[in-house]
């Protein structure tokens, strides 16, 4: 087998290095007609020799994309690991010998340190599926699809909006929404005081009052500027017509130095929870206020009101994991927001007079935010079972192998 595989590469390495000086070749001799027939025989007897270290029916997928940080993209990583592992996929590291490439994040495939996906494709004979992460609808990434078009063979879409999207280009595409695991996001039979002091929270700054929540990345690497997507101008937009007196913002995760210098600037009263010194100081915290799931859990508990102001999403996951933990959970209308919300929960950027009037009367509307919170908390329940998750990898399987 060893043997095997090194006599597989060197035929590769050789193979590749032939490929491209018959293309070279061709450009500079157009007249030269045997180019594709050497090409074809080349690609041929690649695929026999890399067939010979695959067991037959055999599904052995390589995973590609994280970002380091145990963030968005790590935890979709592990969760494909898991779902394809439910469905007897073999996962490798090598390249050699593996059926498909699986990119957690199809973005993946324009740095330059993954152009191989590309470019060996046709050798290895193997096919990518890709994963969008985002609202794909804009010019720019409109573009990127067009570029990859003949090189991912599937792409799986977390959401009903860009499913139908691709469906519409012709592109073959599944639907696989965000998984949040129910282990990890749940309800907390707890009052506030006890959350506050598992958290370490002073109960006096919060006791009382509205907890407006917002636990995402909205400024940019210089910390400076917003992210536009993310249009955290929206939610402070939002927070001066509520009453001071009764509202106060829980504020946590890294780069959330725009939103901090906001709020001291149109004296919105707020909570940090993690290291302030970093924001003070204006120094980048995404290795030091990058909490884990479990004190997440306990923030969206500790939250009445959790408000998405994107502009563009793929998710946002907080509309699965607010829903899970029984958070009231506003959304513009990106991502997720229809898969999973109550109608009356999605509003429009341009539009949140009766937002605002909804929720400045929120003590008073207890008995439609209880329906709200019960319609999301089902929903999610069951859309991200397990064992849904796992029929739907199997569908998307069969697609493609």
């Amino acid at each position: 087998m060893k043997r095997d595989k090194k006599i597989i590469l060197k035929y590769l390495v050789l193979s590749f290095f032939l490929k491209y000086f018959v293309t070279i070749y061709k450009k500079i001799n157009k007249k030269y007609s045997y180019t594709k027939y050497l090409n074809s025989i080349l690609i041929k007897s690649a695929h026999i020799l890399v067939n010979r270290i695959r067991k037959e029916n055999s599904k052995i997928f390589l995973i590609n994309g994280r970002d380091f940080v145990n963030w968005s993209i790590d935890k979709d990583r592990k969760n494909a690991e898991y779902f394809l592992k439910l469905n007897q996929v073999i996962l490798s590291n090598k390249i050699i010998g593996i059926t498909h490439v699986f990119c957690v994040w199809y973005d993946t495939l324009f740095i330059n340190q993954y152009y191989w996906i590309k470019v060996l494709k046709n050798l290895l004979d193997y096919k990518i599926i890709a994963v969008i992460t985002n609202d794909i609808k804009n010019q720019s990434n409109i573009l990127k699809l067009k570029l990859l078009k003949d090189q991912v063979d599937l792409w799986i879409a977390p959401s009903q909006r860009i499913y139908k999207f691709l469906q519409s280009k012709n592109f073959l595409v599944e639907l696989i929404p965000f998984y949040v695991d129910k282990k990890e996001f749940f309800y907390i039979n707890k009052d506030k005081k006890q959350i506050c002091d598992d958290l370490n929270i002073n109960y006096e700054k919060v006791k009382g009052k509205v907890l407006f929540g917002t636990f995402q990345r909205d400024s940019t690497k210089d910390l400076i500027h917003p992210k536009e997507v993310k249009n955290p101008d929206l939610l402070i937009e939002i927070l001066k017509y509520m009453p001071k007196e009764k509202v106060i913002l829980l504020i946590a995760g890294p780069r959330r130095h725009y939103l901090v210098n906001e709020c001291l600037k149109n004296d919105i009263p707020f909570v940090y929870y993690g290291d302030y010194s970093c924001v003070k100081e204006s120094r980048d915290d995404l290795f030091i206020n990058n909490h884990d799931s479990e004190v997440i859990n306990k923030l969206y508990n500790l939250t009445d009101v959790y408000i998405v102001t994107s502009r563009i999403e793929g998710g946002p996951k907080a509309i699965i994991e607010a829903s899970l933990t029984r958070t009231l959970i506003f959304s513009t209308k990106v991502g997720l927001a229809a898969d999973f919300l109550h109608p009356d929960l999605i509003f429009s950027e341009h539009e949140i007079r009766n937002l605002i009037n909804f929720l400045r009367n929120f003590k008073s509307n207890q008995d439609k935010i209880s329906n709200y919170i019960d319609f999301n908390y089902k929903n999610a329940r069951k859309k991200v079972s397990e064992r849904n998750y796992s029929q739907l990898y199997k569908k998307m399987l069969n697609n493609i192998c």
